[in-house]
């Protein structure tokens, strides 16, 4: 219904002396800082990849809202509009950032970036404290400052729910810097958040992804890697050689899928060790591993060879049916499946071994019928209790239980065909005296198939652990400790944390993990939410009515939300109304037409508001910036199709959605 959403690029700038950042006293927010901030991201936006013999900056595969092209980005250099002179010539950061001044010359409202988009501090800081502000007007104190003026509120002020003023130059004397009155009203933060949004359509996803492992995740690298501003030479030629202060972790588009292939390897591993261990017991417990005919080592390689083989499968069934793997299904299930499909094997192992016969098809139909069952049931039960977990709600447990579910069928089927097949085969190998390692090579010692195969495992359990655990003290002390243990577990239940960290299913110390540490210790915004309407009448006063009601209700969830909340309707609804009460929108906005013709009729009206740029007047001037949902709102001969409410703007408005 909305087509692929947007790329998002999260770097967090920190100190690389961490010992600064539990100091009450220290703040990130400093130019030395800033200027570190601004060297990265010119390396990015002046960088260039090359994909099919056509060249892409940052600017041809950024996403944006806007006709004009300008890219979407959250950085704290949006205060300065990412103009390094502006910066160094800011003599007073605390009143840009408490919007008491503007720094930019073209425009005389403070705290927005070079598109005109109000700059959210919680988007661009992390860690942030932010003292009470005090009214300058301690009659005591020993200073001459004119008191700060509120401008005349206008309409934008409502538009971005933003608290705006203006000031002349303050200046102040001060004998003793604890009378400042104004000594309060500051910002600090521990952690800088800067964020691209690149465009994810199916064609430029690729090359998206290109320039995101060529050049942002190269320069974050190379920045960390970097003990100076010099690896910047190259893009900055007047750059002031000093040493880097800040480190970055990162989360890009692709981190996911690095990361899926960094623990597929490093998992490989270990898993190969699990199965080398299941195959030593496998093999010590269904023969005599030190007989030249006896051993069933072969017989254990090819109960492995199948257990792996029922997860591979699995997991290429899953790729056939385009179902994205998940952290968990590649971590659990070659050890889930490991288990269980060893434990079918053994049973049906020691069922066929028990039957006293010397024909080996005897011994496999008589084995396969006590236990065939058995093995059934329970392995019905399983991938039934993992069909279950379809009905979850939670995209990637309903993949692992997809997963899981699959593998357990092809076990269950290598369990009733071809394990039983090679078990006859090998019964007709030790029948026939012929060696478990060279099966093609015979020897004289030929065995009585008819008897159970002698196992050290099995004599071990007979003769030393029956008689121990049977036995009156041990009866005592296992109930002992078992009720112990239950009551311990039971009282420490209640404790038990909930939720998944973020952290947990990633590698320790990769880029993920120390980013989703960084995110959740200081970052204090969350992720973009919207609130999906379809089959809305937006002509209809009574629909409008209830979406502003849902509008309202979320914006009263201040522990879960953060404004301001955009939807398309209201700049429309905005237009109409204010049209008829001041008369001069009429000429600032409808330029070059007659205001009657569109006000009265939604649907004109919605496709003129549209045109409505960032840039345009009626949107500095008013609020009115139709522009950004230009290509979000669809119109067909039954008339406006639907829309996406955003609830929480961390960035600016994602995709309207359109419904039937």
């Amino acid at each position: 219904m909305f087509g692929n959403d947007f790329r998002i690029e999260n770097i967090i700038f920190k100190p690389r002396d961490e010992s600064l950042i539990p100091d009450e006293k220290f703040t990130i927010i400093q130019k030395q800082y800033l200027e570190e901030v601004y060297y990265l991201q010119t390396v990015i936006e002046k960088s260039i990849i090359t994909n099919q013999n056509k060249n892409f900056s940052v600017k041809d595969l950024c996403w944006t809202a806007f006709q004009n092209g300008d890219c979407v980005m959250q950085s704290p250099m949006n205060y300065w509009q990412g103009n390094i002179d502006r910066l160094h010539n800011d003599d007073d950061l605390q009143a840009t950032l408490n919007c008491f001044k503007t720094v930019d010359p073209s425009q005389n409202i403070a705290c927005m970036d070079a598109n005109k988009i109000p700059v959210q501090e919680k988007a661009v800081f992390g860690g942030i404290k932010r003292t009470k502000f005090k009214e300058c007007s301690n009659r005591n104190a020993k200073f001459t400052m004119p008191l700060l003026n509120r401008r005349k509120p206008s309409f934008l002020d409502k538009f971005y729910d933003l608290k705006l003023f203006k000031f002349d130059k303050v200046t102040a004397n001060f004998e003793d810097e604890s009378e400042d009155p104004c000594n309060e009203s500051t910002i600090s933060a521990k952690v800088f958040l800067v964020t691209y949004l690149l465009r994810n359509e199916e064609k430029i996803a690729p090359v998206a992804a290109q320039f995101e492992k060529d050049v942002i995740k190269a320069t974050i690298e190379k920045f960390n890697a970097a003990a100076d501003t010099s690896i910047f030479k190259d893009v900055i030629p007047d750059i002031k050689v000093r040493p880097l202060n800040l480190k970055l972790t990162y989360m890009l588009e692709i981190s996911i899928n690095e990361e899926l292939e960094q623990e597929s390897k490093q998992n490989a591993f270990i898993v190969i060790i699990s199965y080398s261990i299941m195959f030593l017991y496998i093999s010590l417990s269904l023969g005599n591993i030190f007989s030249l005919v006896g051993s069933n080592i072969l017989l254990s390689l090819c109960g492995i060879f199948f257990i792996l083989a029922s997860v591979f499968m699995s997991y290429c069934l899953c790729a056939y049916l385009e179902i994205k793997a998940s952290l968990i299904s590649l971590e659990v299930i070659p050890f889930l499946i490991l288990a269980i499909g060893v434990d079918n094997m053994f049973l049906i192992y020691h069922a066929v071994s028990k039957v006293p016969s010397n024909y080996p098809h005897t011994k496999i139909g008589v084995g396969l019928r006590s236990i065939s069952s058995s093995v059934t049931l329970s392995s019905f039960a399983q991938i039934l209790t993992f069909a279950v977990g379809l009905y979850i709600d939670i995209p990637a447990l309903k993949t692992f239980c997809l997963t899981a579910m699959f593998a357990l069928m092809f076990n269950y089927i290598f369990q009733v065909s071809a394990i039983p097949a090679l078990l006859a085969i090998d019964l007709r190998r030790k029948a026939a005296g012929y060696c478990d390692l060279l099966p093609f090579y015979p020897t004289k010692n030929r065995l009585d198939i008819s008897k159970p195969d002698p196992s050290y495992i099995y004599g071990f359990f007979k003769k030393v652990w029956k008689p121990l655990i049977l036995s009156k003290p041990c009866k005592f002390l296992t109930f002992v400790i078992m009720i112990s243990l239950f009551g311990l577990f039971f009282f420490a239940m209640y404790d038990l944390p909930l939720g998944l960290e973020q952290q947990l299913p990633v590698l320790k110390d990769g880029n993920l993990y120390n980013y989703f540490g960084d995110l959740k210790e200081y970052i204090e915004i969350g992720p973009i939410g919207s609130l999906i309407i379809e089959n809305a009448d937006y002509t209809d006063p009574k629909t409008l009515q209830v979406l502003d009601g849902l509008v309202d209700l979320l914006s009263k969830k201040e522990n879960l939300t953060v404004p301001p909340f955009r939807i398309w309707y209201k700049g429309v609804v905005s237009l109409r109304d204010m049209s008829q009460v001041v008369p001069q929108i009429k000429i600032d906005c409808f330029r070059g037409v007659n205001p009657d013709d569109y006000i009265n009729d939604f649907k004109k009206l919605t496709e003129y508001y549209l045109k409505f740029d960032l840039k345009d007047p009626c949107c500095s001037s008013y609020g009115l910036c139709g522009g950004q949902f230009y290509e979000d709102v669809e119109f067909k001969s039954v008339g406006l199709l639907g829309s996406y409410q955003q609830d929480q703007d961390q960035f600016p408005p994602l995709k309207t959605a359109k419904s039937k």
